[in-house]
């Protein structure tokens, strides 16, 4: 061990410390990043499916793309019901997802050589590198997005699986088989891959010369899981034809190298795809090592499953997804699996080569990895004053029931595009997710046209700076400005509007940064601006017929109002 990590321990304090600033990191990331707005699938898998399975219960079964969501869709029943949508338990579950995937490696790592003969520092460094990697913001998307806990899941629960079949082989306790047979089955629950699981837990008690009893009910429990899965199933993207092969080689040898290709702070492709190669090089050599050990490692061939398994689904994916060419191997949400099958490989590797991984050198290596990614962990935490505003304002839309659905910001929530509407019907009657906030709810009852509380005396500072008509929609505009409440010096979280003699009703969000302002100024004000809709006034005569008057409300109670000409 280097002098430098000798005195005083300060290696074991090192990485004991880049493990929980890691962690803390990813935790502090997903709390901040953490919103009610469904993401992209949610509308259809998320509040569409809750809007079917009050109709019929075989939503619970049907197909999501490729996939049957069962976990997920427990998952999602179990927040709409219990919690309204808020989504904070499935915020809650990609912060915990990582960490038991981390406690499922230190089991392994435990039980394999050299771990019983380890210095200290060695058990910190690698400990602390599971952390590191399986907490990387590389992977945001499965952080930022509520959907994604099932994504965790589709790699968690066959590692699970894996880990307790080889602790029943090792220890005889059928509690393990058994609870490796449920980990099996619940991993084809959680994603189409996770049918993989049980194919390989059958192989995997073939190699470690369990019971045919054992083995016989493996592969039924694979039979039938597979055969019920297929059933119905239908085929949602089309089969490549020859000259896609070659893309698709290109597309695993990447997705397995992908880590070192944010490693390398994106240099190239082709850095990534050797490092997949030589993944798979090393894997290949792992198993036969592992294989011709007497008597075999049990955990050692856990950790051969785990390997077969995210190589299995790298093809899967490149097979399926190849028509999105081959960069979308690069997506953030597969570097789970990508992190984890060189974790995995490290494991093996320690256990193979224990000299030449427990070097000084490779130390070194080790210490690096964390100074390479906190660049990107320190993003997670960096989040615009209006994110959570800016992801709303196309949900605004939704719920005031204006068809405002080729923006941009709209298209960045869904892409379901004008059956979100539908899609969000049951969601809005039920104030559920994101119309329940109280915002959102206020701004629906302003637009039906509900009372306001009495109007407030105080005056407010702002401007109407545009209002634009809407493609294809003839009773809303949509409206843009700034309003800012002087006296309290903070700006209004709800903007609700009212034309000042047909009585046309509108509502906007508040709280936007301000593009307009160039000099230095207080931060509350740079971020007064707001963006929503008015319904479109009936022709009148007369100047009060192009008035309209702001009410700026925060925490629901009116603060000021303005009133200003209707045309900015």
């Amino acid at each position: 061990m280097p002098p430098v990590f000798r005195r005083m321990a300060w290696g074991r304090f090192y990485f004991a410390a880049v493990a929980l600033l890691f962690a803390v990191l990813m935790a502090l990331g997903v709390w901040r990043h953490r919103s009610t707005v469904p993401h992209w699938d949610m509308w259809g898998a998320y509040l569409g499916f809750y809007t079917r399975v009050g109709q019929d219960w075989h939503a619970w079964w049907g197909q999501d793309n490729e996939h049957r969501l069962i976990l997920g869709r427990l998952l999602f029943w179990t927040d709409l019901r219990l919690f309204h949508g808020s989504m904070t338990l499935l915020y809650a579950l990609n912060a915990a997802f990582p960490l038991l995937i981390v406690a499922c490696f230190v089991f392994l790592l435990r039980r394999l050589q050299p771990w019983p003969s380890a210095s200290g520092a060695w058990r910190t460094a690698l400990v602390a590198l599971l952390v590191v990697l399986m907490t990387s913001w590389w992977q945001n998307e499965n952080f930022t997005w509520a959907f994604q806990g099932l994504f965790w899941l589709a790699y968690l629960l066959p590692l699970l699986a894996f880990t307790l079949l080889a602790h029943a082989r090792a220890t005889g306790r059928s509690s393990s088989f058994w609870l490796a047979c449920l980990a099996g089955v619940a991993s084809a629950a959680a994603m189409a891959n996770g049918t993989l699981a049980l194919p390989l837990l059958v192989v995997q008690a073939l190699l470690l010369r369990l019971r045919w009893r054992d083995v016989g009910v493996l592969l039924l429990l694979a039979a039938l899981t597979l055969v019920s899965y297929r059933s119905g199933y239908r085929q949602i993207f089309p089969a490549p034809d020859r000259s896609s092969w070659p893309d698709i080689v290109r597309y695993v040898l990447l997705f397995l190298g992908a880590p070192w290709y944010f490693l390398l702070q994106k240099l190239a492709w082709w850095p990534a795809m050797v490092a997949g190669a030589a993944w798979m090089a090393l894997a290949l050599v792992s198993a036969v090592r592992v294989l011709r050990q007497r008597p075999v490692q049990p955990y050692a061939v856990a950790l051969l499953m785990l390997l077969a398994y995210i190589g299995a689904a790298g093809l899967g994916a490149a097979y399926n997804r190849i028509s999105l060419g081959v960069g979308q191997a690069l997506s953030s949400r597969y570097f789970t699996p990508q992190v984890m099958a060189w974790a995995a490989m490290l494991l093996l590797a320690v256990h193979l080569w224990p000299r030449v991984l427990t070097s000084r050198w490779a130390l070194g290596g080790y210490a690096l990895i964390p100074l390479l990614l906190l660049p990107v962990q320190l993003e997670g935490i960096k989040v615009p004053r209006d994110f959570l505003i800016q992801l709303r304002l196309p949900a605004l839309a939704v719920q005031l029931d204006v068809r405002d659905f080729e923006t941009d910001a709209f298209k960045r929530m869904t892409f379901t595009g004008e059956d979100t509407f539908a899609l969000a019907e049951q969601a809005r009657r039920e104030h559920l997710a994101v119309f329940g906030e109280p915002d959102m709810q206020l701004a629906l009852r302003h637009w039906a046209g509900a009372a306001l509380a009495p109007m407030p005396q105080a005056r407010c500072a702002g401007a109407l700076q545009a209002v634009e008509a809407i493609p294809g929609v003839t009773d809303a505009v949509r409206v843009r400005g700034w309003l800012y409440d002087p006296a309290r010096q903070r700006a209004p979280s709800l903007v609700l509007l009212t034309h000042a003699t047909v009585g046309s009703r509108g509502a906007a969000l508040g709280g936007l940064r301000r593009s307009d302002i160039t000099q230095p100024v207080d931060r509350s004000e740079r971020y007064s601006g707001f963006s929503g809709y008015l319904q479109t006034p009936a022709p009148a005569s007369g100047d009060a017929a192009q008035q309209v008057t702001l009410t700026g409300l925060i925490d629901q109670q009116p603060v000021c109002a303005l009133t200003l000409d209707l045309r900015p």
